[in-house]
């Protein structure tokens, strides 16, 4: 089997900030592993990102401006072009 190429990533968190991040971690999953925690927020983030790309794209294709979808999605005009260009 293929090894996968992963990446890691370093964090550095004021105290606070990392109690309150392991305190919602362990409300969510049930356990504290800020790791896969972590990258169930990337993952949910990036599809999310994904999905409204696609809803983007279906407005731009009915006809609406960048300036008209970027009031439903309350971003700038700016924003909705760049995303729709990549």
């Amino acid at each position: 089997m293929p090894k996968i190429k992963q990446h890691q990533i370093k964090v550095t968190l004021p105290s606070d900030l990392y109690n309150d991040y392991s305190r919602v971690c362990i409300e969510v999953t049930g356990e504290k592993n800020l790791s896969a925690f972590t990258r169930q927020l990337i993952r949910s983030r990036v599809n999310q990102d994904n999905s409204n790309t696609q809803d983007l794209q279906m407005l731009r294709n009915r006809g609406l401006t960048f300036s008209e979808i970027g009031k439903i999605y309350n971003i700038s005009r700016q924003a909705v072009q760049q995303r729709l260009k990549d």
